[in-house]
């Protein structure tokens, strides 16, 4: 819950209260348009240029820039043959905004350094410009084109800031160019923002009604931890003179109607300090009335844009689920988060972050019993620990009336909630193929054979001692290996004839000079009567964890077209040099949790052929361009580490006997993967033992809307029949504004603590965590 002052706190729930709207469009918001191009030739080792395009957001990944200087990073995650066998880009994770960082500035601060952004044709009425406050840009000049048509132009002469929002005339532009000549004396150039912007402001006055739904991403039945997505849907009235139409070419907002407009919604309280942060919001729709001068605007959220979006390439070991969340959130883009502490003490042997984004967040809050949404600003996610019965679930921070809500409508979660726990969970590991790492062979004719006594003839194998209580033919001792699974003799047990026995010793055994140690015994009762029969003893075990074959694809290459154009092989980047020709493609998938080291592709001349090999969320795509005038073949072999499941799987069962003895057994069955100990999956057992303890009914109410509740928020409710209250965390909110402030919030009904805390605060104070300067707003 959003903390206010006392005075604040009274405006909010007092029946006097006026609340404003303030939305912010960014029609240029370029952070979801593929069309961007990024020219920076003299980009430096470091440098992350196609940052600049969006005022103060993070790294986004599959952008895609151009120049010579910086090949390596024009189409991410690309080999090249003819640039030697096997090179791959690394992906590197940025917490910090770096952007572009170019050319160095002599002594006197001369420098000759260009950047040119290039996008889909639209209508600009700004551009922003960002530097650091200790390599200030002083003179440069920046350019609008329109295709090849010089639309503006505007010249910086001795600036000191480090900082700049230009107006700009120039109506359309596709091209934004800045060239500076002159900067700090003996620094780099560094442009943080360079970017084209148009944005526009409505108020209460052009606003109709917004509203705002914070809801599940997966609404599982009876699950735990989740992931939440927010949408926005928002009615405006200030269509008059038909700037929505998407027909009106002479709209400032023409050709900018589309999906990705970057929207932030803040709702002020009037005559105070606060005011609540709705979020940002990216578009999905737009809607415009012909009868009416209304538009109509839908949006979701970062991370419901980027929810089925494929992440591969990412296997951690002993790592736990903090650094999991940390590390899927930094992939996204995303850079200020906040995540429960408590979450480190997960511990996770192995954990693959492969899948789409919006399942994987899902997975690691149903690992860690917690919620994860994106925080009002944009730029991060917050993740929750759901409360549990100690402390946080025993005290609300708000208490509503009977006149404070209406329609309070209950849901069952289950008829009974369950009273046995069952938690199975198992360890991914490495993939690997067996080997043999220690044999020895033996030929049966170097042994006499060993007579069988009679005492055991007419004895089954389970009645009597295995070699019949005679001395072995063959005792052999190996030192157990690392990665050891089993040691195996290639001929069959048969009783009577060929008998064996095998025992392993651990590290803990008794006797040190046979610890780690495998024993084989072999009795050879009658021979084999060819001269060189043999059998052999071998102990098995894993390959080390080394790079393997995922998969090997061959595809035929269609001959070159009759329009072909001989290609330009004195450019060093591959689309430069055959730009003039269109490449086929064709796509490799894999299957599985994998982790791509490495992709050799077939031995082909450069003169007959060239390509780009691109990973993927699902394998690779190949762009191939065939010179010769036969059809060719190309191969890809693919290598890199696979994760399969353990075949090690365990069971914990936690059981009510009050409870089974009441209602029968009622089981919840919980399949958890990666946990690293015993001892964290029954923690994890346990913590969900005591949800469903806590736990109850789900149900919804209409309060006087509190635009300071928050996902998880326990709340305390006055029953208007007299029953004394109801209290719950908040699972749901959908907020309402049409002038004012309409609410419904759904809740999880927890069980109530056993004594008032108003009315038995010194005695709580002693064993519970409630401050004493908000002591009066807790139940």
């Amino acid at each position: 819950m959003i903390r206010t002052n006392a005075e604040i706190t009274g405006i909010i729930t007092g029946d006097s209260r006026i609340f404003g709207a303030d939305a912010t469009f960014n029609y240029l918001a370029l952070k979801h348009d593929p069309s961007v191009q990024i020219y920076a030739n003299n980009a430096v080792d470091g440098s992350i240029p196609d940052q600049i395009i969006e005022p103060m957001v993070p790294y986004s990944h599959d952008r895609l820039f151009t120049g010579s200087d910086i090949r390596n990073r024009v189409f991410p995650w690309s080999i090249n043959i003819h640039r030697g066998r096997g090179w791959q880009q690394k992906r590197t994770f940025y917490k910090n905004r770096i952007g572009y960082i170019g050319n160095k500035a002599d002594e006197d601060g001369n420098v000759d350094d260009t950047i040119q952004v290039r996008f889909a044709p639209r209508n600009i009425s700004l551009i922003t410009i960002q530097t650091d406050c200790d390599r200030i840009i002083h003179d440069a000049v920046i350019t609008s084109f329109n295709g090849d048509i010089k639309t503006n132009e505007y010249e910086l002469k001795d600036n000191q800031s480090d900082t700049l929002l230009i107006p700009w005339k120039g109506r359309k532009a596709s091209i934004i160019s800045i060239t500076i000549t002159k900067g700090t004396p003996g620094k780099r150039i560094w442009l943080i923002t360079f970017s084209p912007t148009k944005v526009e402001h409505y108020t209460e006055d052009d606003i109709i009604e917004i509203k705002h739904e914070i809801k599940k991403a997966q609404n599982k039945e009876g699950s735990i931890g989740r992931l939440y997505i927010q949408s926005l849907s928002m009615s405006l009235f200030n269509n008059k003179e038909r700037p929505f139409d998407f027909m009106n070419t002479k709209s400032d907002l023409y050709n900018s109607l589309r999906k990705g407009v970057e929207i932030s919604v803040d709702l002020p309280l009037k005559g105070t300090s606060f005011k609540k942060e709705l979020g940002v919001f990216y578009t999905t729709s737009w809607e415009v009335s012909e009868d009416t001068a209304t538009a109509a605007v839908k949006a979701v959220d970062y991370l419901g844009t980027i929810k089925d979006n494929e992440i591969n390439e990412l296997i951690i070991d002993n790592t736990n689920v903090m650094d999991c969340f940390l590390t899927l959130a930094n992939r996204l883009g995303l850079f200020e988060n906040k995540i429960d502490q408590s979450l480190e003490k997960i511990a996770l042997a192995k954990y693959a972050l492969q899948g789409k984004a919006g399942d994987l967040l899902n997975n690691l809050c149903e690992l860690s019993q917690s919620v994860c949404f994106m925080n009002a600003r944009g730029n991060g996610i917050t993740v929750r620990k759901i409360p549990s019965i100690r402390g946080t679930s025993r005290y609300p921070l708000r208490y509503l009336t009977s006149g404070d809500y209406s329609k309070s409508t209950k849901n069952k979660m289950g008829d009974v909630n369950p009273n046995i726990i069952r938690t199975e969970y198992t360890i991914e590991e490495y993939q690997t193929n067996e080997v043999i790492v220690e044999k020895e062979v033996f030929m049966y004719k170097d042994f006499s054979g060993t007579p069988f006594p009679e005492e055991y003839k007419n004895k089954g194998i389970f009645e009597r001692p295995v070699g019949a209580g005679t001395e072995p033919s063959v005792l052999k001792i190996f030192k157990i290996p690392e990665h050891y699974i089993h040691t195996e003799i290639t001929d069959p047990f048969t009783p009577g004839t060929l008998e064996y026995e095998i025992t392993e010793y651990d590290g803990e055994y008794p006797e040190e000079e046979k610890r780690n140690t495998v024993e084989v015994r072999v009795w050879i009762f009658n021979k084999p009567e060819e001269e060189d029969a043999q059998f052999t003893i071998a102990v098995i075990g894993k390959s080390s964890y080394e790079d393997m074959l995922l998969e090997n694809f061959t595809q035929k290459i269609e001959k070159r077209p009759n329009d072909y154009v001989d290609p330009d092989l004195s450019k060093e980047d591959p689309f430069e040099r055959n730009k003039a020709n269109k490449p086929q493609e064709f796509e490799v998938k894999l299957s599985g949790k994998y982790s791509i080291s490495y992709i050799i592709p077939g031995n082909l001349k450069k003169e007959l052929f060239d390509f780009v090999i691109t990973k993927t969320g699902t394998g690779c795509l190949v762009k191939v361009w065939n010179y010769s005038v036969l059809e060719q073949e190309f191969a890809v072999s693919i290598y890199g580490k696979r994760i399969i499941e353990s075949k090690d799987n365990r069971v914990i069962l936690l059981k009510d006997d009050d409870a089974i003895a009441l209602e029968g057994e009622i089981t919840k069955s919980i399949n958890l993967k990666g946990i690293a100990s015993d001892e964290i999956a029954n923690q994890l057992a346990r913590s969900t033992a005591r949800y469903y303890k806590t736990f109850k009914n789900s149900f919804s109410v209409d309060p006087w809307a509190d635009p300071r509740f928050e996902i998880n928020d326990l709340i305390a409710l006055e029953s208007p029949r007299g029953y004394g209250y109801t209290q719950g965390i908040i699972e749901e909110v959908n907020t309402t504004y049409k002038g004012f402030l309409e609410q419904k919030i759904k809740l999880l009904e927890s069980n109530k603590h056993n004594r008032d805390c108003r009315l038995f605060g010194e005695l709580v104070l002693n064993d519970r965590p409630v401050m004493p300067a908000i002591q009066e707003g807790y139940v």
